[in-house]
């Protein structure tokens, strides 16, 4: 299971459990000592009940990154810089397949 990092910090603050300092996307968690705490009861706890989904936050920078990306490669393209063309159309393909 991949966790999704920023949640995951936050689901662990939320929890009381304020000496976890750095989580990995494979759920590891490690303290302010880089002692790893993931296989604590209460962290353990926090990690089974886990929805890693991105929040609506998460997707919406996400979308608006994707956006700003598209505008650059097309003022390229359009201002005649051909070789960003099939990047642009790349890009394009992966925003409508999702």
């Amino acid at each position: 299971m991949d966790y999704n990092i920023d949640k995951l910090t936050q689901e662990l603050e939320d929890a009381g459990i304020l000496d976890a300092d750095a989580v990995s996307s494979d759920g590891k968690v490690w303290d302010k000592d880089l002692k790893e705490i993931h296989e604590r009861a209460d962290v353990r706890s926090v990690l089974l009940v886990h929805d890693p989904t991105p929040s609506p936050a998460e997707l919406q920078k996400s979308a608006e990154t994707d956006a700003a990306k598209l505008d650059a490669l097309w003022e390229l393209a359009v201002n005649g810089d051909a070789t960003k063309l099939d990047a642009l159309k790349t890009a394009i393909s992966h925003i409508k397949a999702e």
